[in-house]
């Protein structure tokens, strides 16, 4: 009967296109867990069993210990451990913006002095002390970021989140196959050197050209999304960033020859993210009058 309960709940989230995390079956848990135990009491009667059971128990503690204080990306060593879960799992499953208090130690402990951060929060990083310059993230509403080129060197910090390549521009998403120097918290990558990083520099002139839009900053507006498009030309973001720079400044014949660009590109995605933009960006073209 135990496994009755969570065989329907499972049933019933498989239709929803809601995929955020295995926060949304987490009432299976309880089911499961009595229902482990309950077949290792069943099994004990043997005293092999009973030692492996006791076994196992012992090195899920260790394990379970180890990992302190980092639960949300916890997984056992079975699975690589809390540092390789991002490599199976991503979005809240890793990472939940938990990791900025550990980013400040981090880099007080080790005198870090140069280093910038990319990495998803609602929070004010600066809060958090971590003293690092910003890359741009994902999130259009967490767009603050420090490039002025698309050149950095010193200490990256790159958050689980960010290395998320079901989307049509990824900066990040090479490091996720990259063997980083260091891990905080099992949500965060730390890498050294020099990197170029030209999506991220017009992810981070797409952002600017959107805040510059909002603020009735047209001229403006264009001439970031154009350094965008300048850098990253064969993708298709920065040339809807540029379409709608350019329809905000009432250009819109110029506008309309961008969202054809941008919609030619977008189709030889495959990428779920990109066929929702060309969705979009057909709409948006439709509309433009």
């Amino acid at each position: 009967m135990l496994v009755i309960p969570p065989l329907l709940f499972v049933a019933l989230c498989f239709p929803s296109n809601l995929n955020v995390g295995i926060r949304h079956i987490l009432p299976i848990y309880p089911f499961l867990i009595v229902l482990a135990a309950a077949g290792a009491w069943e099994f004990s009667k043997s005293r092999t069993v009973r030692y492996v059971v006791a076994v196992l128990i012992a090195l899920h503690v260790i394990s379970s210990l180890a990992s302190f204080p980092n639960y949300i990306p916890y997984s056992n060593e079975a699975f690589g451990g809390t540092k390789n879960t991002y490599k199976v799992l991503g979005e809240s499953n890793v990472d939940w913006a938990q990791s900025l208090i550990a980013i400040g130690k981090y880099v007080q402990r080790n005198s870090i002095k140069d280093c910038w951060m990319a990495y998803l929060t609602s929070a004010d990083p600066t809060y958090y002390q971590t003293g690092c310059k910003f890359l741009p993230t994902a999130a259009a509403w967490m767009s603050r970021d420090d490039m002025s080129g698309s050149t950095i060197e010193g200490t990256l910090l790159i958050g689980a989140n960010e290395l998320d390549e079901t989307w049509g521009m990824n900066p990040y998403a090479p490091f996720r196959k990259a063997a980083p120097t260091g891990g905080i918290g099992g949500s965060v990558l730390v890498f050294h050197g020099r990197f170029d990083l030209p999506l991220a520099f017009a992810l981070s002139r797409m952002n600017l050209a959107r805040s510059l839009s909002e603020q009735g900053r047209g001229a403006e507006a264009v001439d970031a999304a154009r350094k965008a498009v300048a850098v990253a030309p064969d993708v298709f973001p920065p040339h809807a960033e540029l379409a709608r720079a350019l329809c905000a400044a009432n250009r819109k014949e110029e506008a309309r020859v961008e969202y054809e660009s941008a919609i030619s590109l977008a189709r030889s995605f495959y990428a779920a993210a990109s066929q929702r933009g060309l969705a979009q960006l057909q709409k948006e073209l439709r509309q433009l009058k």
